[in-house]
Formats: structure tokens, sequence, C-alpha cells
């Protein structure tokens, strides 16, 4: 991954990422989780402020605190993903964002929270996955949901085929998806027939059920009803 449009500190054998250059990289963002083999520990204060070509950014799990302001004013911005190792978000993280409709964390809610987190943004809701803990009704002042895997509808891989039904799966890539079909809608007897993490091809019609497993969790089965309801 280029790197350059990075600025950044090294101290204690960590890296705070302290500015971004827009003006060469933006669109969907993935900060790396290392730079110079160093992990990426921080991102400092505005380091990514005002970035208008930003549409979407992931986190890693490195990454412990998120400074002021980071990530303010990216008027473009729509969807972010934080991985599993914040635990502290300082005031106006993401404020002025008014675009954005989805903050996706991946591991247990940040304890560590400034005012005005998500500020002038107000689509925004904050998905958290199954097993994670401490969330509640809402975070920073945003509305809370259980973040769900989803089928990807519009897809262009989503239809009926012959003898198969092809679809793509939207979720955290960390997760792992075993899917479940049958071919006798009539009298159904629902079979694993695979494991996904993104995207699966299942040879046979009538998907109903997605098996969810991850760390600390049971299974979960969620009803996928689509044109054949059981």
């Amino acid at each position: 991954m280029a790197q350059a449009q990075y600025d950044y500190e090294t101290s204690n054998g960590t890296v705070s990422i302290t500015g971004y250059d827009c003006s060469s990289a933006g669109g969907a963002v993935t900060i790396p989780d290392t730079i110079d083999g160093l992990p990426v520990s921080s991102i400092e204060v505005g380091a990514f402020y005002g970035c208008t070509s930003l549409t979407s950014v992931t986190i890693p799990d490195s990454v412990t605190e998120i400074g002021y302001g980071a990530f303010g004013g990216c008027t473009s911005l729509t969807s972010i993903t934080i991985g599993t190792g914040v635990t502290g978000i300082e005031g106006a993280g993401f404020s002025g964002c008014a675009c954005v409709t989805g903050v996706y964390f991946k591991g247990n809610a940040p304890g560590d929270l400034g005012e005005y987190l998500f500020a002038r943004a107000d689509r925004a809701i904050v998905y958290y996955l199954p097993g994670t803990t401490g969330w509640g009704p809402t975070f920073g002042g945003r509305p809370t949901a259980l973040w769900r895997p989803a089928v990807e509808i519009n897809d262009s891989n989503f239809g009926v085929r012959t003898n198969q039904f092809g679809f793509t799966l939207n979720w955290a890539g960390d997760r792992v998806l075993v899917v479940e079909a049958c071919t006798d809608l009539a009298h159904p007897l629902w079979s694993p027939v695979g494991e996904a993490s993104e995207q699966g091809c299942v040879g046979a019609l009538g998907v109903r059920r997605l098996s969810l497993f991850g760390p600390d969790m049971g299974q979960e089965l969620i009803d996928q009803r689509r044109d054949h309801p059981a």
C-alpha cells in the first residue's frame, strides 16, 4: 500500500498519523496497520480534517486512539469502519460529516469519549457486532443497531442462475458465515453448503438462513426470507 500520502511521527515503537494528503488520494481509504514496519497506534488531532474527497475510511485494529477532530469536516464521508483496538475517541472526532450513514465498530464500545463526537452528522447510525460489549441504545449521541450481515440484492452477482443462486454478503471481514440452503421449498431441509467471509455462491434455490459464528458468541440464525418465505 502506498504510504507517501501520510504524515506521521514515531514514538516508543509505534506510529501516530498526524496528517493526510487529500489532494493526491481520496475515495475509499484503508489506513495501514503498519508504516515502516511499526504498528499504527493513533490518528492524531485533525489528521484527516476537511478531507472532502474521502468517501469511506477503514481504521485498523492496531489503532487505539482517535484524536480531536481527526475526521472533522469530511463532508463526502459516508461510511466509517473502526477496528477492535480503539478505546478512546476525542471530541468532534467525526463532526461535520453530514453524509455519514453508517459507523461500523468491530470491537467493544470505546469507554473514553469526547464531546460533540458526531456533531452535524445527523444521519449516522452506529453499528456493533454480536458478542461485543458496552453498547447501549445510543453512542456519542447517535442511535445504535446490531451489525448484521447483509445480502447485496443490487449486486451483479445476485440472482438465479442455471441450477444455482448467486449473491454477495457484506459483513465484517473477520467473521465467518455458514450458508444453508435447500432444494425443495415445499419440504425444506436446510443444510450447510459452504462458508464465506464476504462472498458466497450456493448451488440451490431458496437460500433462507445465514449461520453466524464469531469469537465469544454462540450460533445465531438469521432468516433471510426472499421470494419464497417458509
